[in-house]
């Protein structure tokens, strides 16, 4: 039986897999299909000359997740929170990525902030309830939502991570209103204090949980028809693995799920040729990775970032991320200078001349 091992990104899809009997091994590289990546697995796999019938498992690393948070290609998403922290996630820690660089930009933030909504509740840092939960304005909210079509709701109150009754009977009296959209609680996707980390974790959640469970349902899918049963693990961020269900549920966790495949794998050559401690760098076509190896294992840290203060405060391997890669789109930004990225031209990239939709 077949074990097959893809990393999808942004520009092309590779694959490498081995025979648990023959020991044979072969590898393959497609273009990604950027309306749905799950058409450049089948074919990886195609190309590659493997029944599917015989696969075992199949091992899968994605950037989808990494490339629609740079991009902000998401479904626009909405926020619950207390009132007064309605602009935290834009706020940040308020430190400046370039202390004297009078012209820098601040990153956009994950959640716009006309779907940033506010209920008067307060629950205090024991876990009191200082101000019960007002749910007429936790109605004439979900009503908003509705109006909306939000498909993704992030639900962050202050000290919840101590007393999380007022997050559920948000999301209650959004699904029953909303009965179709998903509903994140920072209380149940990372119960930490310090609310900028947790709350930009759980806004991520949510801008993300719609894009991967349509891939993977789309993935698994296409998989089945194809006659292949065998076990479908997705790498994590932390270089771990979990299955198909948890990952949908979890996105945040598969941020740097690609890179987090080549962090590992760098580790092992740095054992391997005696050099314990390397820069380990991975180029794609949206997003330039860097990591550090160190005593041949890659840096494990709990407070990501995946642009200047937007943390995401999960256990992951230390990679940082930009928004330049080799289909980067050049563009004129209002003051008249050159800029690349982050938006990126995927699998069909080329000068405006090409026709691609450039000028």
């Amino acid at each position: 039986m077949w074990r097959v091992g893809i990393d999808v990104g942004g520009t092309f899809t590779d694959l490498f897999a081995w025979d648990d009997q023959t020991r044979a091994q072969v590898t393959s590289k497609v273009l990604t299909s950027r309306h749905d990546r799950a058409v450049g697995v089948i074919s990886a796999i195609r190309e590659a000359g493997i029944p599917f019938a015989e696969i075992s498992h199949v091992m899968h690393g994605t950037t989808t997740a990494t490339n629609a948070l740079i991009e902000r290609d998401y479904p626009a998403p909405a926020m619950v929170t207390t009132e007064g922290f309605r602009d935290t996630i834009e706020i940040g820690r308020q430190h400046r990525e370039q202390l004297y660089d009078p012209y820098q930009v601040k990153p956009k933030p994950i959640i716009k902030r006309r779907y940033r909504y506010t209920v008067n509740e307060r629950i205090d840092v024991q876990g009191q309830v200082v101000r019960a939960f007002p749910r007429a304005e936790a109605y004439a909210v979900a009503e908003k939502i509705r109006a909306h079509k939000i498909q993704s709701v992030a639900v962050a109150f202050i000290n919840s991570y101590k007393n999380d009754q007022h997050e559920r009977e948000m999301r209650d009296i959004i699904r029953e209103l909303n009965p179709a959209t998903y509903v994140v609680l920072s209380a149940e996707t990372r119960p930490v204090f310090r609310e900028h980390g947790r709350f930009t974790t759980t806004a991520i959640r949510a801008a993300t949980i719609p894009v991967m469970e349509v891939y993977f349902r789309r993935l698994e899918a296409a998989l089945r028809s194809e006659g292949c049963t065998g076990s479908l693990l997705i790498l994590k961020s932390s270089g771990g693995i979990t299955g198909l269900e948890y990952a949908k549920q979890h996105p945040e966790e598969l941020i740097e799920s690609g890179p987090a495949g080549g962090v590992a794998y760098a580790g092992y050559l740095s054992r391997l040729c005696g050099f314990p401690n390397i820069i380990h760098t991975d180029v794609g076509g949206t997003s330039f990775d860097v990591s550090i190896v160190e005593n041949g294992k890659g840096l494990i840290t709990r407070d990501h970032e995946i642009e200047w203060e937007i943390p995401c405060i999960v256990p992951m391997l230390d990679i940082h991320s930009v928004g330049a890669g080799g289909g980067s789109v050049g563009w004129i930004d209002e003051g008249g200078s050159l800029r690349a990225g982050p938006r990126s031209a995927g699998a069909s990239p080329g000068p405006a001349c090409y026709g691609q939709g450039g000028r």
